[in-house]
């Protein structure tokens, strides 16, 4: 696609008031032409206006033609590049509900459960986040920086959780277990809040 149509596209109001003020300013220009170099005033004479008629369609037709075939091209464009933001979003909404019902399986109740919490972490790295939100660049290397920052903490519980479970008798292991699970709950708010926020455009 052309630079051009990248650019009407995105600033398709403009484009359009542009090209809607050269058309008057071409009109204006072409009928005050006429008059000072054929006809100063008003005529009464069909033939005269027939004359006129002509004189503008062969100025002002061809480049309203043309004017009109370029909107089309850029109305086209345009509606490809709206129905494929939804499709995007879309895919976007489907994926945040399979992340965010994924990472919410870890629990309180689970969080001392290391094969669980294993074979879960494993699924979430599977999750392929790029590919489900078809990411730009700086989205891609947010969410990369985010995931990682996750998986330290689903290390960090798994860790604590392994400890724990060699000698579940040794109660002062589970500290380490709730402030390892609060960690993850807040590199998870951070993960989801910010693909949330992708979803609403806000970022």
């Amino acid at each position: 696609m052309t630079n051009f149509m990248l650019r009407f596209r995105k600033h398709l109001k403009m484009t359009l008031f542009i090209i809607f003020l050269f058309v008057v300013i071409a009109i204006v220009i072409a009928i005050a032409l006429y008059f000072s170099n054929f006809n100063s005033e008003l005529s009464k004479e069909s033939e005269h206006w027939s004359h006129f008629g002509e004189y503008l369609n062969g100025t002002i037709g061809i480049l309203l033609s043309f004017l009109t075939f370029v909107l089309l091209i850029g109305l086209h464009y345009h509606s490809q590049n709206e129905d494929h933001h939804r499709w995007i979003t879309q895919i976007r909404i489907e994926g945040f509900r399979d992340i965010k019902l994924k990472l919410n399986s870890i629990n309180a109740n689970n969080c001392g459960d290391v094969p669980f919490l294993s074979l879960t972490t494993e699924e979430i790295r599977q999750l392929h986040l790029n590919h489900y939100f078809h990411l730009e660049p700086k989205r891609e290397s947010k969410v990369k920086e985010l995931s990682n920052r996750l998986d330290d903490s689903l290390a960090q519980l798994i860790s604590a959780s392994t400890e724990w479970n060699l000698d579940k008798s040794d109660l002062s292991k589970l500290p380490a277990i709730v402030a390892a699970f609060q960690i993850f709950s807040e590199k998870r708010s951070q993960l989801l809040d910010y693909l949330h926020d992708i979803i609403m455009k806000k970022v």
